[in-house]
């Protein structure tokens, strides 16, 4: 389960509280742990701080918590279509049902991996826009004030986040469509083999 975060924040009392939800299992749990511990010791006074930062550190380090699962799923897709490549280039009867069956499991495990990805970076968009409105209010409340360079800050830092899930979740797009060429491609392999197989024979019969 990805952590959650809930926050409230009193204007007047530049009070934030916070309610952070996680798993023990979490690959990040520890790391996220270090980080939230090692911000706090390192934090200003608590009117110069941006209540979002702490929402805004644990995006970040789900958003790097995916790019693990992308780029083992990046390799096995391009190792796939350097196999029908060379599956393409090879004469039809050297070509191993065998080899085409394992090409489409492996297609459709590719499959299996990027919808949950693409679900989950649109749904990490949609959070860090939301997040970005609400943070743009809070930014109206102090103008010219001694929070607006720890808001800029923050401001920055979603706008980076929003910016690299949206170009996430186009990558993955771009990879789902590539999955679905190739894999249309090799379910029509073996029809091809058998059209040639069949105009060859047509051809010996009518010369004979």
């Amino acid at each position: 389960m990805s952590p959650k975060v809930y926050m409230t924040h009193d204007l007047s009392g530049k009070i934030t509280t916070y309610v952070v939800v996680i798993s023990h299992h979490h690959s990040r749990t520890l790391h996220i742990k270090r980080r939230l511990a090692a911000c706090f010791s390192a934090a200003g006074p608590a009117d110069r701080q941006d209540p979002f930062m702490l929402h805004c550190l644990i995006a970040q380090e789900m958003f790097l918590d995916g790019q693990s699962v992308i780029a083992p799923l990046k390799r096995d897709l391009y190792t796939q279509l350097d196999l029908v490549d060379e599956c393409i280039s090879r004469r039809s009867h050297q070509r191993q049902k065998e080899d085409l069956e394992q090409m489409t499991v492996q297609l459709h495990y590719i499959s299996q991996m990027i919808e949950p990805l693409i679900a989950k970076a649109d749904m990490t968009a949609m959070i860090l826009r939301q997040m970005k409105a609400s943070h743009d209010r809070y930014r109206e409340c102090f103008p010219g004030s001694d929070l607006l360079d720890a808001a800029t800050k923050t401001s920055d830092s979603i706008r980076y986040l929003l910016e690299s899930a949206e170009s996430q979740k186009r990558w993955l797009v771009s990879c789902r469509s590539r999955k679905d060429a190739t894999l249309n491609l090799v379910s029509l392999l073996p029809d091809v083999a058998d059209y040639i197989v069949c105009r060859l024979s047509v051809r010996r019969s009518s010369i004979l």
